[in-house]
């Protein structure tokens, strides 16, 4: 630390790059990113969700409305690509944050399975423009971010959880592998396995293999899993299906395609009745109807859109940067919905895949929504999936979000049994791990200290410990939250000396600090700037900080606490006060990110 009476010498300055316009527009390096990373990024993200352009079809092609008529597979494979295209590209315009969106899973079920079947298509989809309008007017009057803000959690979690209860149902029936049963079976089960009670044929048998793939390709975080898996599952389906002519595959058929590339099908566009449900269903069920829209896109959107931007590093202040933009283009996702036919279109959490790969801004969502403008022509692939292909994807994604579970909705802030005693209030935070890549930079205080002996435990809220809410014990094992924004992070020089040590979040500090580049060779950061750095936080152990990390730091850095931007405090690796004044320093705090400024050297 910088000795009392002495003057600290001045900190060197860089002049600042010239910025191109389209970086300037985006705020690329502003966000610390490059044009290169979020190309990658939207790519990524396309990889990850456009799946639902296989899917929405299975869901919408499957019911009937209320005289007769289905949606052919092109018509709705071509309102899908065109609506997920424009909204995303959309949001990359006004919103300038790196979410994509698309026909939203299990509300285009309540489209299809409910609300069709009571009027007509036209009629179904003139009530989600009608959604639309709603959500539109409440985002530009700064309602929905309120009422999102007074819905307790534990009410969200459990939405979200019957939501899925609801889309892992509609892939297990789609597949066949589950059925109605009857009534002639006067039988209190509403539903039975397979077909009179038992599994059997191909394509339950392909459903199973496909959804055993997904399982294991998902737990594994191999990128584009669920496509993978259904084009897999397609492959074989229709390997299967040439060589025995199997039946019972259900309205698609898996056989080769007569052409890849066909013109659109744009005929379901513009064709809406924004008021003709309410006389054929009846007023008081059209509102029904109308009302489950609108709850079902708060809560889907809300919540994807806070994770996927705490874990790009948008949130300032616990607001999201720019949230009335993004909720403005979301409402009108869902109004874009209807007017083609695709069913409500919402933000994805595929968008945090993204994310992953480096995505900061708008532009990697233009990329995103123009891979999903180039699927128009693609139509005739849909036309060749079975359910038994794609439903396996319903399963896994509906049982992603009932992991939601795992969640402690009392640990929520506001939520408080006057029953119990508050042993939550520890300000040492961890990461649900389970959910870390999708969730992350939600950090929540998770250590229970009833019971322990103080003798045998550090006690975070003593203020007079120089590591202030880090130090945590857990079954005996002492680890550190470190925070690492140099060679350490994933991919760098020093990464393997974290021994495995599991990465908690993505994240940034606190705007309180210079950045530099020492020689090129490594970052460092020292106290008294006002830049936000970008770095890692890993669950490091000590004995691994003491064997491993710090022996392999430079002698110009040493150990300190940070704050982070959520005002918990950290260790990291930090300047030493007297190489302030070296001469191989240039200053990167207006990329406040090492490795936007490799890529940009």
């Amino acid at each position: 630390m910088t000795q009392l009476g002495t003057e600290r010498p001045p900190l060197p300055s860089s002049e600042p790059r010239r910025l191109s316009g389209l970086d300037r527009w985006f705020k690329i390096s502003h966000r610390g990113s490059t044009i290169g990373r979020e190309v990658r990024g939207g790519i990524t993200t396309f990889v990850a969700m456009c799946y639902i352009v296989l899917l929405n079809p299975l869901i919408l092609g499957a019911s009937a409305d209320i005289t007769g008529a289905r949606l052919s597979t092109e018509a709705i494979t071509t309102a899908t690509a065109l609506a997920a295209g424009v909204t995303t590209i959309l949001m990359g315009l006004v919103g300038n944050a790196p979410l994509a969106l698309a026909a939203g899973l299990g509300v285009n079920g309540v489209v299809a399975f409910q609300m069709a079947p009571a009027m007509t298509w036209a009629q179904a989809f003139g009530l989600v423009v009608l959604e639309g309008f709603c959500i539109v007017l409440m985002a530009v009057s700064g309602v929905r971010e309120r009422i999102i803000n007074a819905i307790p959690m534990a009410l969200k979690v459990a939405i979200t959880v019957g939501i899925g209860l609801y889309i892992a149902l509609v892939g297990l029936v789609s597949a066949g592998f589950v059925t109605r049963t009857p009534d002639s079976a006067q039988s209190t089960v509403p539903v039975r396995m397979g077909i009179a009670g038992h599994l059997e044929g191909w394509p339950i048998a392909i459903f199973c293999l496909g959804l055993l793939l997904m399982i294991v390709l998902v737990s594994r975080g191999v990128p584009g899993a669920v496509l993978i898996s259904i084009a897999v599952a397609t492959g074989l389906a229709v390997l299967v299906n040439s060589v025995f002519h199997v039946e019972g595959w259900g309205l698609v058929e898996p056989k080769v395609p007569d052409q890849v590339v066909a013109h659109p099908d744009f005929s379901l566009l513009g064709d809406i009745d924004l008021f003709g449900g309410f006389g054929s269903a009846g007023a008081v069920t059209a509102a029904v109807f109308l009302f489950t829209l609108v709850l079902s896109g708060f809560f889907d959107a809300m919540g994807t859109i806070t994770s996927v931007s705490e874990e790009a590093g948008l949130v300032k202040n616990g607001k999201v940067e720019g949230m009335g933009r993004i909720l403005l283009v979301d409402g009108a996702g869902a109004l874009a919905g209807g007017v083609t036919g695709s069913a409500p279109n919402t933000v994805f959490l595929e968008s945090a895949a993204g994310v992953g790969e480096g995505a900061r801004t708008g532009l990697a969502s233009i990329v995103t929504g123009g891979l999903f403008t180039a699927t128009l022509f693609l139509t005739p692939i849909a036309a060749i999936v079975p359910a038994q292909a794609a439903a396996p994807a319903l399963v896994v994604i509906g049982g992603d979000d009932d992991g939601a579970m795992r969640a402690d909705p009392l640990a929520g802030p506001g939520f408080r049994d006057p029953g119990v005693p508050d042993h939550r209030a520890d300000p040492v935070h961890l990461l649900d791990h389970q959910r870390d890549r999708r969730r992350a930079g939600r950090l929540r205080a998770d250590q229970d200290l009833q019971g322990q002996d103080p003798r045998d435990r550090l006690d975070p809220r003593d203020p007079g410990r120089g590591v202030r809410g880090v130090l945590r014990d857990r079954r005996d094992h002492v680890v550190v939250l470190m925070f690492l924004n140099g060679g350490g992070m994933r991919g760098g020089p020093l990464h393997e000396q974290l021994q495995g040590a599991p990465l908690c979040c993505v994240a940034r500090s606190a705007p309180k600090y210079h950045y530099f580049s020492v020689g090129d060779r490594f970052p460092a950061m020292h106290e008294g700037g006002s830049a936000t750095v970008v770095g890692e936080v890993y669950d490091l152990p000590l004995t691994v900080l003491r064997d491993h990390l710090v022996p392999a730091e430079p002698p110009e850095l040493e150990l300190g606490v940070i704050e982070l931007e959520d005002g918990a405090a950290c260790l990291a690796t930090i300047l030493r006060s007297s190489y302030v004044d070296s001469p191989e320093l240039t200053d990167i705090s207006a990329m406040g990110d090492w490795r936007a400024y490799l890529a940009s050297r």
